[in-house]
This record gives C-alpha cells, structure tokens and sequence, in this order.
C-alpha cells in the first residue's frame, strides 16, 4: 500500500468512526423519549387551548417549529386574535416594512400565544428565528385571511 492509498485508508477510518459516533447518540432511545414526552405536553395543552379559545383550526392552530433537516424542534399553541387587536395591528403594518413592521409582528405573536411560556417560544425562535413569520402566517390564517388549512394535522 502506497503513501496516498494509506492517507485515504486513515480518512475513510475517521469518518467512518464519527459516523458510528453520531449514529449511536441518535439511537440511544433519548430522542425518542424527548418526541414523546413532546406530543404529550402539546396533547394535554391543546385540550385546554380548545376549551378556552376555540376548536384546532378556528379558534387555535399548531406550529410545529422545524429544522431544515425536518427534526421537530417543539411546537407553539397559537389563539386567534380578538378582533379590535387585529384591526389595530392591520393599521401599524399597513405601511411599514423593515424593523417598524419586524416589532408589530413581535408583538403579534406574544398576544396569540397560548403555548409553552413566552421564555421558551423565544428560546425557540433563537434556534429558528423564521418562526416568527411561520406564526404571523398563522395568527393572519386564525384571523381569516387565508382559507389553507391549519389545523395542525401533519
């Protein structure tokens, strides 16, 4: 075996190992555990979110906050926006764009927010900060904007 074909050998050896790694953190059951104990929170949370704010689609919508690779990073509960606060936020972004519009969304968001805590929403749109226009979409679906469907069925 040459020089060239001992320093390929030695490559294809280390990535095969951090592949190994990398397949065993993702297989070790924790992930799995996590997913579960996930949609069991975000059950229980939208029972209540529809007893008090209306049925899923209507009254509430799910976000499901993704990673490009499609993993699940959490879900969000969006409420529909009363009417007069709607109104109110159609006529401050009406002509705005840029920083002055990126507020009025922020706000947005936290008065619809059913679910988790405002603090991990935040920590959420940190990881994925996309998300706020993934819930204005949806607060603006809740407010009847748009007909598509959001009920949160995958």
């Amino acid at each position: 075996m040459n020089e060239i074909e001992k320093k390929i050998a030695e490559i294809e050896a280390r990535r095969k190992a951090r592949a190994a790694s990398r397949a065993a953190k993702q297989n070790d059951g924790t992930e799995k555990l996590r997913e579960v104990e996930r949609l069991d929170a975000l059950e229980e949370a939208l029972v209540t979110a529809e007893e008090n704010h209306g049925r899923l689609g209507r009254g509430v919508a799910v976000v499901n906050a993704k990673y490009a690779d499609g993993t699940l990073l959490g879900s969000l509960i969006l409420k529909r926006p009363v009417s007069s606060y709607w109104l109110k936020f159609q006529g401050k972004v009406a002509d705005k764009q840029g920083p002055e519009r990126d507020e009025e969304l922020q706000k947005l968001w936290r008065h619809c927010l059913v679910w988790p805590e405002i603090n991990q929403a935040e920590q959420m749109i940190e990881e994925l900060p996309n998300l706020v226009m993934q819930m204005g979409t949806v607060v603006s679906r809740l407010a009847g904007e748009h007909s598509e469907d959001i009920s949160g069925k995958s």
